[in-house]
């Protein structure tokens, strides 16, 4: 496979193209749970079958709110390889904006994490009269599973070739999603974005992290409903990096020592805290580590990520200031 062109076609170029042992991870209850890229294949696959099965097509939109976690991804690529529509919304926002999104997009279905988030939703949903279902990615005692929806594809040859006709229908100008954003006044606006759209963005994107290879460790926490991760999200998948979903927020710095992760993408807020940290650290100094730790600093201010921008005197200074410095902050 050449290039992409719909945001599926990912799927489809990491399978061809990298042979990493896991595609995906998440902490849950302390262990890193793994999926494989054929078991996230097959996740995604089975969900478009059910979907079809169920009459679902071309243009339905079909709501989300969750945390990351893979899951996201099974129905994210199993809802665009069919032409359905992907409403991803915040799970924090207010029941005002609840009851406004999925009644102005139409959705047909609900597929919410957990049982808190069943909770929120549960009673603006039943308002809604486009809503057919709600279904958790949590097993739940009495509440509809989304894998009901995943078992009901058939992974016959037959239905893999109805699967593979539809997505040979899918176009780059089609409509991938409706992201729902606040603007200046009002309720949210919908966004409508074409895979086009969001592809063409992941390209770009890749040009400026060539230093990113196969099999490093990226670490994905922003919401995967805000654009920003959704695109990175996608991004890694295209470069062949495992994506590591942390159990929560609070466990993050955790998370990020125990995979040794090698990306991620956040705010600048984040980054601010970071910082400031590690410069108090280094205003506290006396004498030559005080010395050798702004020295340290002024290096990493000209750091170039490709490698080929910078001097063979600079990576040697570098080495020490890794070895000196870098390394205890990290």
């Amino acid at each position: 496979m050449k290039d992409i062109k719909r945001t599926f076609d990912i799927l489809s170029y990491y399978e061809a193209n990298y042979n990493n042992e896991f595609a995906l991870k998440i902490n849950r209850n302390d262990k890193w749970e793994q999926f494989s890229i054929e078991e996230y294949r097959d996740n995604v696959d089975r969900f478009s079958l059910g979907l079809l099965e169920m009459g679902y097509s071309k243009g339905d939109k079909i709501a989300s709110v969750s945390f990351n976690r893979p899951e996201w991804n099974f129905i994210d690529f199993g809802m665009s390889q069919i032409g359905c529509v992907h409403v991803s919304i915040y799970p924090t926002i207010s029941d005002v904006e609840y009851r406004h999104i999925l009644g102005h997009s139409d959705a047909r279905i609900l597929i919410v994490s957990s049982q808190e988030i069943y909770d929120k939703v549960y009673h603006i949903a039943k308002e809604i009269e486009s809503l057919e279902g709600i279904y958790t990615f949590d097993e739940l005692t009495g509440l509809n599973n989304w894998t009901e929806l995943k078992f009901k594809g058939d992974i016959s040859n037959e239905k893999k070739d109805l699967l593979e006709k539809r997505k040979s229908e899918i176009l780059p100008e089609d409509l991938l999603t409706l992201i729902y954003t606040s603007g200046t006044t009002g309720l949210s606006k919908g966004v409508m974005l074409t895979h086009n759209n969001v592809v063409s963005n992941i390209k770009i994107a890749a040009t400026v992290v060539p230093y990113l290879k196969p099999g490093d460790r990226a670490l994905s926490f922003l919401p995967l409903c805000h654009v920003l991760e959704r695109v990175g999200n996608y991004l890694w998948q295209y470069k062949g990096l495992v994506i590591h979903y942390p159990k929560s927020i609070e466990s993050i710095g955790d998370d990020m020592r125990e995979i040794k992760v090698s990306t991620f993408i956040t705010v600048p807020r984040v980054f601010e805290k970071v910082y400031d940290k590690i410069i108090n650290k280094g205003r506290n100094l006396k004498g030559i580590k005080k010395i050798l730790f702004f020295w340290a600093v002024k290096l990493g201010d000209k750091f170039d990520p490709d490698p080929k921008k910078r001097s063979a005197f600079y990576d040697f200074k570098l080495k020490i200031a890794n070895k000196l410095i870098f390394s205890k902050w990290r």
